[in-house]
């Protein structure tokens, strides 16, 4: 899924945003949905000895803002296969509007233009929260590993978090570890044990301290998908 520039966000106070004014925005086509998730996890599990962890936390949640680490390009798809509900990505406007443009129209992509303030974005994102979606962010804005890695310090938009305390929606934090041998032909060899973790946190209330505690879930949940990815646990499904 290709990730924007998110710090465009931060156009438009909130005050001068209409929160409650009806924002028309396509729904995700559930079918098209469900097929993708299901015929992308054939051959990644087939190829992957993995760890889902933590999806009874989306249980008894309305609208959540699923906020991940972005370690690599195969994030999104693991996520996808792992979370209980659709997924709703902030993705980049051009992407959107280019030949994949019905793609990311039915798995629900929200656009975001990366070239100014996109307060429209803003809108759409707290409106999707209210009606009880799950919309997913990378607040690295980038592919980022090692010291650069939010998981290990690095740098995050904390202003992204805005959107939750709008909606008035908690944050679910979420790690993703292992799963760079899916760059390679041979990490989708069947049985290839490419391993490979996505672990879902507690929900965090929205507060004034919001950025800091989603800040230390992400990095305590990585603890615990590096541990499986360094084969010290069993694969859950």
């Amino acid at each position: 899924m290709p990730e924007p520039e998110i710090s465009h966000l931060d156009s438009g106070a909130p005050c001068c945003l209409d929160l409650e004014k009806p924002f028309p925005f396509p729904s995700v086509n559930r079918l098209f949905y469900r097929a993708l998730v299901a015929f992308g996890k054939l051959p990644v599990y087939a190829a992957s000895a993995r760890m889902i962890a933590g999806r009874e936390h989306f249980r008894g949640v309305k609208g959540v803002l699923l906020v991940a680490n972005h370690p690599h390009y195969f994030d999104s798809m693991l996520i996808m296969g792992g979370c209980p509900r659709p997924v709703r990505w902030l993705s980049m406007v051009e992407v959107s509007r280019g030949k994949f443009a019905r793609f990311f129209q039915w798995i629900g992509a929200v656009p975001l233009d990366r070239r100014r303030a996109d307060p429209t974005a803003v809108r759409r994102i707290v409106q999707l929260l209210k009606q009880g979606e799950v919309v997913g962010i990378y607040p690295e804005g980038r592919i980022q590993q090692g010291p650069d890695s939010v998981t290990q310090g690095g740098k995050m938009n904390e202003s992204l978090f805005r959107t939750a305390v709008m909606a008035g929606v908690p944050v679910i934090p979420c790690v993703v570890a292992g799963g760079e041998d899916f760059g390679q032909w041979t990490g989708w060899l069947p049985l290839g044990r490419t391993r490979w973790a996505v672990v879902f946190g507690a929900p965090v209330a929205a507060s004034e301290n919001l950025a800091a505690d989603v800040r230390a879930a992400l990095v305590s949940l990585y603890q615990t998908a590096a541990a499986h990815v360094n084969g010290g646990s069993s694969p859950t499904l």
